[in-house]
């Protein structure tokens, strides 16, 4: 198993990430070797993946894969993504406005 994807050092953890069907074997194994366990797929074609490696490191590739990757355990950091997800969507929000409202001269 790949625990140091990134460069990323530290206390290995376990995470369960949901992924795109067509992720697993391409990225997740490219990112954390091929013993990943790999759970069923549900209805939607997803599937969940159990990995190991440092927190920081699984924090950074579910942020760099943001659109195909759900962090389902642990809670801390699906948290953490969230609140990242929000407050740059606030940034937007009001970036958009600004925007809109200096388009009227």
């Amino acid at each position: 198993m790949n625990e140091h994807i990134f460069m990323i050092s530290g206390e290995p953890i376990r995470a369960r990430l949901r992924v795109a069907n067509t992720m697993v074997f391409n990225v997740i194994t490219d990112a954390f070797g091929k013993d990943v366990t790999v759970i069923n797929p549900d209805s939607k074609g997803h599937i969940d993946v159990i990995v190991k490696a440092p927190r920081a490191a699984i924090f950074q590739f579910a942020m760099k894969h943001m659109g195909a990757v759900l962090v389902v355990e642990p809670d801390e950091i699906a948290t953490d993504i969230m609140k990242i997800i929000e407050r740059n969507y606030r940034r937007y929000k009001r970036l958009l406005r600004e925007n809109n409202s200096d388009s009227n001269f």
